[in-house]
């Protein structure tokens, strides 16, 4: 199957930089040729750029969900192989995959987070002036 996407990739783009962080950058050329795209190895920009919408932008958020979607097809597809000496497992692959999945998460939470208390812990609040205050303590009618 193909997954048709922009070569080179735009490492500016929101799309190019989901796909470094997640390390789909193999690539073949589509059949047939087309200038400025390839196949990669997971994932198409299209697919990329509904991952991005799903998780609003986020560009962890969406490394999660790309590494859960290849955690499900792992979980389908994964089978022990076993000869006279030699046994191939990969039915754990899916459970692995699914645990960076959830690390792309928590450290979109864990920035998310800091935003937030970052954006709460400075606040300019608008007073009044300093001459205003002082005339207003010095006045004898509002020591009362």
């Amino acid at each position: 199957m193909e997954h048709p996407g922009a070569d080179p990739i735009d490492g500016a783009s929101d799309v190019g930089k989901l796909r470094y962080e997640i390390g789909d950058t193999e690539h073949v050329p589509l059949d047939p040729v087309v200038a400025g795209q390839v196949s990669y190895g997971y994932f198409s920009d299209a697919d990329l750029a509904s991952m991005l919408a799903v998780a609003d932008g986020s560009i962890l958020r969406a490394a999660g969900h790309a590494y859960r979607r290849l955690a499900a097809e792992q979980a389908f597809e994964g089978q022990t192989v076993r000869d006279l000496h030699l046994s191939v497992d990969t039915t754990r692959r899916g459970t692995q995959l699914l645990a960076i999945a959830e690390s792309f998460v928590k450290e979109a939470e864990a920035l998310e987070e800091q935003a937030r208390l970052t954006e709460d812990a400075f606040v300019i609040v608008p007073t009044g002036s300093r001459s205003a205050f002082r005339e207003s303590v010095f006045d004898p009618e509002n020591w009362v």
